[in-house]
């Protein structure tokens, strides 16, 4: 069996792929697995840290809803794009193309449909992207990761199947996490992430908030490559208990392990580990897709949301409110289970056989 992923830019379609190629191996040990990505994103790094499958770039075109002069080059990058995807496809010889979304995907599945190739897609978040709408068309099989979605898609090819997760993501140690971030105090612990990239606006309130934060709690902030908060080393220096990152690899699951609380930027990959680690989730999100996952979950009680553009102090009394009614902390970590839930192995397997076979 020969399978591959597709997808990049952002890790946001990422993680759930490798969710996918974890239950995969454990049914089917002799699988062989590509990727193609991306030439600048982030995939290609993380993929190596975690996987080391054989990777693959293309040159992606980005579906502008506006109208720009960019649109006129990205005609020719996507031909380009598609034209590089029919040789690759050709010389791996895929039993299936896989992906979560992501503009790179899009040349990908459409050589792969005129190759007669099954194809499978993803749907993370509550607003459908525009390239699985793309894509859709040219599928065999569409899951979603919150039963609602189903009804944006065809019935003979939607399937709730809830939101892959890394195996890498169970495996962090609280005892070790205490010597990797040097943490000994018996404070609560705030892990702040930003999503694969980073995010300048969380990065902006969390460093406003730790005059009043750093009392109270450990901080883990990763910050992402590129996205330096200022003064990074007065801050290290003034704040013992404010531990900042650029990035976390196979550190992060020792970070979340160490977590009481985790502040978010709204991204269904993060969302997706908090819900199998069973943490309580504060969503910081940004105008866009994340805004519409973050209102959607609120709505499931699942989580609690501070905009991007609130004060330190709401974001403050947001995190105390979670420390301090352990009751409904409980409630919400249920409800976020059961609106998102995580696959088992064998659901994962079953819809790519399933795929394959059509």
């Amino acid at each position: 069996m020969r399978i591959l992923f597709s997808g990049g830019g952002t890790l946001g379609s990422v993680t759930p792929l490798l969710g996918m190629y974890d239950a995969i191996k454990k049914h089917k040990s002799g699988a062989s697995f590509f990727w193609i990505g991306t030439k600048r994103g982030p995939e290609r790094a993380f993929l190596k840290h975690s996987v080391n499958i054989p990777f693959f770039s293309i040159r992606g075109a980005k579906f502008r809803r506006y109208i720009s002069i960019k649109n006129v080059w990205d005609i020719g990058y996507f031909t380009i794009g598609f034209f590089r995807s029919l040789i690759l496809l050709r010389k791996i010889r895929p039993d299936i193309c896989i992906s979560a979304g992501g503009f790179v995907s899009v040349p990908v599945h459409l050589a792969a449909k005129c190759l007669g190739i099954p194809t499978w897609i993803h749907q993370q978040d509550i607003e459908i992207g525009l390239a699985n709408k793309i894509m859709a068309p040219l599928a065999k099989t569409i899951t979603v990761s919150v039963n609602v979605l189903c009804n944006s898609f065809p019935k003979k090819k939607a399937l709730h199947l809830g939101n892959p997760v890394r195996d890498v993501v169970y495996s962090g140690k609280k005892s070790r996490a205490k010597n990797v971030f040097d943490v000994h105090t018996t404070l609560p612990v705030v892990l702040v992430v930003g999503g694969g990239t980073g995010a300048v606006a969380l990065n902006m309130l969390m460093c406003a908030a730790l005059p009043q934060l750093a009392q109270e709690y450990e901080i883990i902030h990763v910050y992402g490559k590129e996205k330096e908060p200022e003064n990074l080393a007065v801050l290290k220096k003034t704040y013992t208990t404010y531990h900042p990152y650029a990035f976390l690899a196979e550190e992060m699951s020792h970070a979340y392990a160490l977590a009481d609380i985790v502040v978010f930027r709204g991204g269904l990959g993060t969302l997706t580990e908090i819900a199998a680690l069973k943490k309580p989730a504060i969503c910081v999100p940004k105008p866009g897709h994340q805004e519409k996952n973050a209102t959607f979950f609120r709505t499931c009680n699942a989580v609690r949301v501070v905009g991007e553009k609130a004060s330190p102090a709401d974001l403050q009394k947001t995190i105390e409110a979670l420390v301090e009614t352990k009751s409904k902390t409980k409630e919400m970590i249920t409800s976020l289970a059961i609106t998102l839930p995580i696959p088992k192995s064998q659901e994962i397997f079953d819809v790519l056989t399933r795929t394959i076979s059509k």
